[in-house]
């Protein structure tokens, strides 16, 4: 267990921490840090730059260590320090991998990291999870409630649990208040689970059929209980199991857990509407029934 919570701490202060730094809908304090974007785009644009990219072969862009090696010389060539050739580096890497990929697919050596870390003197990029959030995901794992004031985190400490379950292949369903923040969380924490090579989505009120069998087939889903219900009973009421939408039910992590379990306890759910095609299942079994009888009967008397 300290192994996967150690990767998971991981995980969020990279991916919610300094990750950050890619993200051009920022505005970057520290003037040395967002030079180094401006002489990433100086790079891209020269010829050494591409020249270099047009020797790649398919897994040269896909490998950091393969673009590294084409990288060097020409950030050599530009006169850049060691510190400033990893972020440029990174920044290069992560544009040209991100034209075919998503962001949580792309991973980056310790050393970028590192560097970042040090020459961060403005902590933009920087999310260190409490010592709190730990202990309360630590305590969620062994099937606690835990009382969390707002503003403490309890989404980023169910994260742990989260990753704890679904890490073993269990299926993981989050069970949040309503649909906004079952998008939101599972919008928020996708880098992080994604990074870890977990499947996450959202099942929402206005999807069909076939859109919720595609999200439960991931890891985690994020939900709200209600949509969990129906889609449970519905399941129950189906002829065959290829048309069931939830793909199994072993992890429930519960956002809201007095809102959850207290006030929606309240409120029944029903599925209300006509049986459409059923009544004629039960005719046909009696059918078949009454053949099988029959045949039994033959057979019995057959042998007084």
């Amino acid at each position: 267990m300290p192994e996967v919570f150690a990767v998971v701490n991981e995980a969020i202060s990279r991916r919610e921490g300094a990750w950050r730094f890619f993200d051009s809908t920022i505005k970057i304090k520290d003037q040395q840090l967002q030079a180094i974007h401006e002489l990433a785009l100086s790079v891209s644009q020269s010829v050494d730059y591409q020249n270099a990219v047009s020797e790649f072969a398919p897994i040269d862009s896909y490998c950091w260590e393969s673009f590294n090696n084409y990288m060097v010389p020409v950030l050599v060539r530009q006169g850049l320090e060691s510190w400033e050739q990893t972020l440029v580096g990174a920044v290069l890497y992560v544009n040209q991998r991100s034209q075919s990929e998503y962001g949580a697919e792309i991973h980056l050596p310790a050393c970028f990291y590192q560097t970042l870390r040090i020459h961060d003197r403005e902590r933009e990029f920087v999310f260190e999870v409490t010592d709190e959030q730990i202990l309360a995901g630590l305590l969620m794992y062994q099937g606690n409630v835990v009382e969390m004031n707002a503003g403490e985190g309890k989404t980023i400490a169910a994260a742990f649990p989260i990753v704890f379950h679904a890490a073993q292949g269990k299926t993981v369903h989050v069970i949040t208040a309503n649909d906004y923040l079952a998008g939101r969380d599972a919008e928020w924490l996708a880098p992080v689970f994604e990074s870890l090579g977990l499947s996450v989505s959202a099942v929402m009120e206005v999807m069909g059929e076939s859109e919720r069998r595609i999200a439960y087939e991931k890891s985690i889903v994020y939900g709200a209980l209600r949509e969990f219900g129906f889609d449970f009973m519905r399941d129950n009421l189906k002829l065959s199991s290829a048309e069931v939408v939830q793909r199994g039910l072993d992890v429930a992590v519960i956002d809201e857990v007095d809102h959850a379990l207290i006030d929606e306890a309240n409120i029944p759910l029903v599925i209300a509407g006509g049986a459409g095609e059923i009544p004629k299942i039960p005719a046909k079994l009696r059918t078949t029934v009454e053949h099988l009888v029959e045949l039994q009967r033959s057979t019995v008397s057959a042998l007084e």
